[in-house]
């Protein structure tokens, strides 16, 4: 049975997919750039909470860790690709600066929002509310 329900929750998911978004703002007049991209995973954002972890300090807690648009950058380096969905659009961290220091914030945020899937204003895995730690221990029932 555990097998059937895997087999849905892929058949659901479809991680092997390419998806497409357009950004109007960042492509040519009247031709916006398209942006492919495959499922956004968990073990995705995983890395993203750990790898941008040293991005910078949060001024509550002391603690190191990321901005929702440090990231945002993280996720648009990590599976942004061209049109023909196998060239990564931004393949070197000098695009990472470039669009630190260069890109609107709010078509940084809203492209990476909609590569996770959310078309609302509920947190994401960009913000720190979303970030929930594992239980220590599975749950043995669902009561």
């Amino acid at each position: 049975m555990t097998t059937t329900i895997l087999t849905h929750i892929q058949a659901h998911s479809r991680p092997d997919e390419l998806r497409v978004i357009e950004v109007p703002e960042w492509g040519e007049p009247g031709a916006p750039l398209v942006i492919k991209f495959k499922l956004v995973s968990i073990d995705d954002l995983s890395l993203m909470q750990r790898v941008t972890k040293s991005f910078g300090t949060n001024s509550n807690s002391g603690e190191r860790s990321a901005s929702s648009w440090e990231r945002a950058i993280w996720l648009l380096m990590r599976k942004a690709r061209a049109a023909d969905g196998e060239t990564y659009l931004f393949p070197d961290m000098k695009d990472g600066e470039i669009l630190r220091h260069s890109a609107d914030p709010d078509v940084v945020l809203r492209t990476a929002a909609r590569m996770l899937g959310s078309g609302s204003s509920a947190p994401t895995a960009l913000d720190d509310a979303a970030v929930v730690p594992a239980p220590a221990q599975p749950p043995t029932s669902f009561d």
